[in-house]
């Protein structure tokens, strides 16, 4: 963090530094080096200018088509339907939330 780019740059490696004097690995391919107000994280906005996480657009699809599809097992209201067909559409929401 820093008021103008150039002091992010210089928290950026100072970071890295630091991560790598204490033993951590900092994959290149999986870091963002270049400061931005902006960035994509398994399937979230993490925006730093608004301060809010939120939702691709890809993702929050998905995660409305889930969400249907266990509103769709639940309607109309049957327990032994539920319990066959709900597990399955509850983890796949829970997935479609939790991973990229």
């Amino acid at each position: 963090m820093g008021s103008v780019w150039n002091d992010c740059a210089k928290n950026v490696v100072n970071t890295v530094k630091l991560l790598d004097s204490l033993g951590f690995v900092v994959h290149p391919e999986e870091s963002v080096f270049i400061p931005t107000k902006k960035l994509v994280f398994l399937g979230f906005v993490v925006d730093s200018v608004s301060m809010l996480v939120y939702l691709t657009p890809d993702k929050a699809l998905k995660v409305k088509q889930a969400a249907t599809a266990l509103f769709n097992c639940l309607w109309p209201p049957s327990l032994p339907l539920f319990r066959t067909r709900t597990k399955p559409q509850l983890l796949k929401l829970t997935n479609r939330i939790l991973m990229p």
